[in-house]
């Protein structure tokens, strides 16, 4: 079983790795593709792979072996009651949901290095959109949620509410400004100008 901490910053093409201030332990390394990310994948991520932007990968080099890898920055938390789980409405397979749609845990001691990363990342974009996917090795459908306000992100993290194998688009914009907005129970909704009326 694997890990991976990737993230495609829309509308950007970089072709060095970042460095962010204050930023020591995690690797943030900048894979560059020609014509930007078309070709990558997409027969598992036709969505992400098709979109103009930079993939970014968050790694950590573990002494004891020979390759970088996101799998010392964070777990699934597989302990987490099923039942507890708030899956994507419109995923239907239960064999998805009980095998690949796990809690993620990112570990203490990178939390606020991730958090800095991610902001960054999100704030590199000239349109302020960013894709986050935390991969877990197994089967890979595409599912996608978003947009999301980078800071109702963060919540539902420390919530265990996001998933490993879902996409999610992350935005730089308050919940207002997109018109949607995340309650503290979770519930997404839209916001018309009469009032807001639950998804």
């Amino acid at each position: 079983m694997s890990y991976d901490l990737c993230c495609l910053v829309m509308g950007i093409e970089m072709k060095e790795d970042i460095v962010i201030p204050d930023v020591k332990q995690i690797i943030v390394q900048t894979e560059y593709l020609p014509n930007n990310c078309s070709g990558r994948n997409t027969y598992e991520y036709p969505l992400m792979a098709t979109q103009e932007g930079t993939w970014i990968h968050l790694l950590n080099p573990d002494p004891d072996r020979h390759y970088l890898g996101s799998f010392d920055l964070c777990s699934g938390n597989f302990e987490y009651p099923k039942e507890m789980i708030k899956y994507p409405y419109w995923v239907h397979d239960e064999d998805v949901k009980r095998y690949d749609l796990i809690p993620l845990i990112i570990y203490d001691e990178y939390i606020d290095e991730f958090t800095k990363i991610i902001r960054f990342l999100v704030e590199k974009s000239p349109i302020g959109k960013m894709f986050f996917l935390a991969r877990l090795q197994a089967y890979n459908p595409e599912i996608v949620c978003g947009t999301i306000f980078i800071d109702d992100f963060f919540t539902m993290l420390l919530r265990n509410e996001i998933l490993f194998n879902v996409c999610y688009i992350l935005s730089d914009k308050p919940a207002e400004k997109e018109r949607t907005f995340v309650t503290e129970d979770g519930d997404i909704f839209y916001k018309w100008p009469s009032g807001p009326f639950e998804w």
